[in-house]
């Protein structure tokens, strides 16, 4: 098809050509977009490659956008589609966007409540990043994803979702449900997405991540929890494999690490602005090798518990230099000297 995209290209985008001596100006066709005229308040764009972009964001109903879908297109192939800040559409039903198909659709800071089953059908074959984010979603369908065969990005934050979904997807690489009021979230949830290498669960209410949550997702890098109303990290909490990840733990209210809570981390785990009193030895020395602790605004108690971090130079390197005692003194500030007569 891009072949034939640039052939169609090359012929209609020349304006002048000869005839005897005189010269005859023909103005630019509008191929491969169909007539800007018809599918107004969309704006159709070629792009450099030829290929087209798509802007609906000034439809004002869903039977508007399905009247510009339901007329003649030349080519229904598209990169991206967009409708942004729109206030008018409500749902996104079947057929509304007639046989066109995209690689990037972006329906974005509106009033979108509802996507109908099939309404992104056209796209199952092309689609590679589909953002709902900042609507009012209370649905969406979830196990439609296994249809999308090169889907990679799945972003629908800021929402009113309340229940975490089981999807399938053999391609999805990144998850972003962050500020939707989930609450919980399940073992099985994110099993069957082998690809996962990035999640984002910040501000969803989430009180608990059972263990074994992220076990088995062996391309997961990056895992965010922060602003949840986590209290304990039970063992497994967070089960990694790759080489380097990150772990994002801040502003909860976690007041219990336990041991292998944070199996197979590798890069920085923040935690700051959380309930923790101690940074417990068999906790953390397995960790501190491997990673860099963002430990700041928690009420640490620099008791005895802390001697075995004080007198050791390379464990307190990997603690970032803002961690302090509930007293407002800071770890790297601490006299080894205090704690020689800790047992």
């Amino acid at each position: 098809m891009a072949v034939t995209v640039r052939c169609v290209m090359l012929l209609f985008s020349l304006h002048l050509f000869t005839v005897g001596e005189a010269h005859v100006i023909i103005n630019p066709l509008t191929l491969p977009c169909p007539d800007p005229q018809s599918i107004l308040p969309c704006v159709c764009t070629v792009l450099p490659d030829f290929s087209m972009d798509m802007n609906c964001s000034d439809v004002e109903s869903g039977d508007d956008l399905a009247r510009v879908f339901s007329l003649e297109f030349p080519f229904a192939e598209f990169n991206k589609l967009t409708i942004n800040k729109n206030k008018n559409l409500k749902a996104l039903r079947g057929g509304d966007l007639g046989p066109t198909n995209y690689k990037e659709i972006h329906i974005t800071n509106g009033a979108l409540e509802t996507i109908v089953m099939t309404a992104l059908s056209g796209s199952y074959s092309t689609l590679t990043s589909l953002n709902v984010g900042h609507n009012s979603l209370l649905s969406f369908p979830f196990q439609e994803i296994h249809s999308f065969r090169y889907l990679e990005r799945l972003d629908i934050q800021d929402n009113l979702l309340k229940d975490f979904p089981d999807m399938s997807s053999p391609t999805l690489q990144v998850l972003q449900m962050r500020d939707n009021p989930l609450e919980h979230i399940t073992f099985e949830s994110l099993q069957n997405l082998p690809q996962l290498r990035e999640i984002g669960l910040q501000n969803c209410g989430l009180r608990a991540i059972p263990s074994g949550t992220f076990t088995h997702l062996s391309y997961l890098e990056s895992v965010h929890l922060e602003g949840n109303k986590l209290t304990t990290l039970a063992a497994d909490t967070v089960d990694l494999t790759t080489d380097t990840n990150y772990v994002h733990l801040n502003e909860n209210n976690i007041t219990s690490v336990h041991v292998d809570a944070l199996r197979g981390v590798r890069g920085d785990v923040w935690i700051q602005g959380n309930q923790l009193k101690e940074l417990k030895e068999e906790v953390w020395r397995p960790l501190l090798p491997d990673i860099i602790l963002n430990a700041a605004r928690n009420p640490l108690i620099c008791g005895c518990e802390i001697a075995w971090l004080i007198f050791d130079g390379n464990y307190m390197s990997h603690v970032k230099e803002d961690a302090t005692c509930s007293d407002g003194e800071l770890l790297h500030q601490l006299d080894p000297a205090i704690y020689s007569q800790c047992p």
